[in-house]
């Protein structure tokens, strides 16, 4: 009973900010080259012999949802955007069969970064779907940035042979009592007089990603701190009912679909954290 009661707030609370919507102009862009056998992504700096934490530009920390995204991502920033990140510090604990390590990081200068999904791929792939009446539900349409932050990075795994082995990885935006910079959009797609729309749009404001080594297809799981609909308003009623929903939804948010390769070298990151090392190079994405 409790379950059926929560599930239909959910709803309720969701349902009742779905009026915005719009109508989504297909791409026509070209297939992806694939990557030459020596090309790479960005570096990220971990530690250097000043004593200092190194900076990082915004858009190598993010880099990493081009390479979990199942569809095309154009990234962009604002003009004179300053936004930068950092580990400040590293801790481990390990038990006698696992260990932890906790890197909190802090998110520094002013703009947004964006990571735009280019949803055309799979319009195309579903078109004859949509034309016949249905509904293609909770795409996603970005992952935003905004402005500064703190959050910790944490690396879970076994102790195999004495040596640690990164098995879960997860990013948390919104440590030290600050709230989290990172939005989701997810819209749902409809066709409407001939034409896909985003429908039913809503900003999800993100508290954490996890990553994990797993059997099957890897998945990304989410927790949000709220919910609300594109067009809400920044009022006492809208944030608190924004948070409530995101505070249920988190009891039943199903984890997201990644491509292998991203949750791979996501892995492979955590790895370099655990190992110390002073830098972490991520694949070119595909």
């Amino acid at each position: 009973m409790k379950f059926a009661v929560s599930t239909c707030c959910v709803l309720l609370m969701i349902g009742c900010a779905t009026s915005t919507q719009h109508r989504i102009i297909l791409t026509d862009r070209p297939p992806s080259a694939t990557p030459q056998a020596n090309s790479t992504g960005p570096t990220i700096y971990l530690k250097d012999d000043s004593g200092e934490p190194p900076v990082n530009p915004i858009s190598s920390l993010m880099y990493f949802v081009q390479l979990i995204s199942t569809e095309p991502v154009e990234i962009s920033e604002n003009v004179g955007n300053t936004q930068q990140s950092r580990i400040l510090s590293v801790k481990r604990n390990e038990g006698l069969k696992k260990f932890t390590v906790n890197c909190q990081f802090e998110i520094t200068g002013k703009g947004t970064q964006q990571n735009i999904f280019d949803q055309t791929v799979v319009i195309r792939a579903k078109e004859d779907f949509l034309k016949n009446g249905g509904t293609l539900q909770h795409r996603l349409a970005y992952i935003n940035i905004e402005g500064e932050g703190r959050g910790n990075l944490q690396v879970e795994g076994p102790l195999s042979g004495g040596m640690p082995l990164a098995t879960r990885f997860s990013f948390q935006f919104n440590t030290q009592g600050q709230r989290s910079p990172v939005t989701i959009g997810l819209n749902d797609i409809r066709f409407i007089d001939g034409a896909p729309h985003a429908v039913n749009e809503k900003v999800i404001r993100v508290n954490s990603l996890s990553f994990r080594q797993q059997e099957g297809p890897p998945k990304m799981e989410i927790t949000v701190a709220s919910i609300s609909s594109k067009n809400a308003g920044n009022g006492i009623i809208s944030n608190l009912v924004g948070k409530v929903t995101g505070a249920v939804a988190n009891l039943f948010i199903p984890p997201v679909t990644i491509k292998a390769e991203g949750n791979n070298a996501l892995l492979n990151f955590a790895q370099a954290i655990v190992e110390g090392r002073p830098q972490f190079t991520f694949p070119a994405a595909r």
